[in-house]
């Protein structure tokens, strides 16, 4: 991984989203701020493989994947196995648990 500026290395970052243009613009967006996109996920067990192997940084999760509103299972993956950090990215935040899953926060859809 190449070093930016300040001799840091950059954000990996994991995104589990279901919809494929708004993960691909996710992914544009997340090179833009100068982080590295490192795997995208549509379901939770391809959530959980990537993370277990890649251990990003950041992951930006959707709740609701393609096998159901599995996200937060992978957001409590992440924080709590992976030494990662865990941001929801959702339309359904009223489905988010008081604890946010060990995420630490949510953005909610639509989002600009």
């Amino acid at each position: 991984m190449a070093m930016n500026d300040n001799n840091e290395y950059p954000l990996s970052v994991l995104i589990v989203e279901d919809e494929v243009l708004l993960a691909a613009e996710l992914e544009f967006l997340v090179e833009e701020v100068g982080c590295v996109p490192v795997g995208h996920a549509m379901c939770s067990e391809e959530a959980r493989e990537l993370a277990t192997e890649l251990k990003p940084d950041l992951a930006l999760v959707d709740v609701h994947l393609s096998d159901g509103p599995t996200g937060i299972e992978v957001a409590r993956l992440i924080a709590n196995d992976c030494g990662g950090v865990a941001l929801f990215m959702t339309a359904n935040v009223k489905r988010l648990p008081a604890d946010f899953a060990g995420a630490v926060g949510v953005i909610g859809k639509p989002y600009s």
